[in-house]
């Protein structure tokens, strides 16, 4: 099966990427100010939020081309796993008495949102307009 990539969706998995390594660096700079020490898990998890929302472009363009009326249940799929990393991430990496914890997950909250709001927007218009 080939997979024919449209211009749109590569501008999406480049949105993405590059959205991807402003987060990295925003958790790194604040990491780096607080003296955060999960910096790693927080890496971790955000590069696996990139793949789950680079995959779901992925899926999405095969079911535009096929199976048009799956789109919200492969958006609710997605959406679902990128969460349940995140709650992954809080309840494994996330000890109580490590210092900054809390900073921890707010960031990783914030950019998880503005992750899934921003891409929710783009596939959106790429989609249906």
């Amino acid at each position: 099966m080939i997979l024919i990539y449209s211009p749109a969706m590569v501008q999406i998995l480049l949105k993405e990427t590059i959205l991807s390594l402003i987060l990295l660096l925003a958790g790194f700079l604040i990491g780096q100010v607080t003296n955060w020490v999960v910096f790693t898990e927080y890496f971790i998890c955000l590069s696996l939020l990139c793949v789950v929302f680079i995959c779901s472009t992925l899926l999405f363009n095969r079911q535009k081309k096929h199976k048009k009326q799956w789109f919200g249940l492969t958006f609710a799929t997605m959406a679902m796993l990128a969460q349940l990393i995140i709650l992954l991430f809080l309840f494994l990496f996330l000890e109580p008495q490590n210092k900054n914890h809390r900073i921890a997950a707010i960031s990783l909250m914030v950019s998880y949102f503005i992750f899934f709001i921003t891409d929710t927007h783009w596939k959106v218009k790429w989609l249906f307009y």
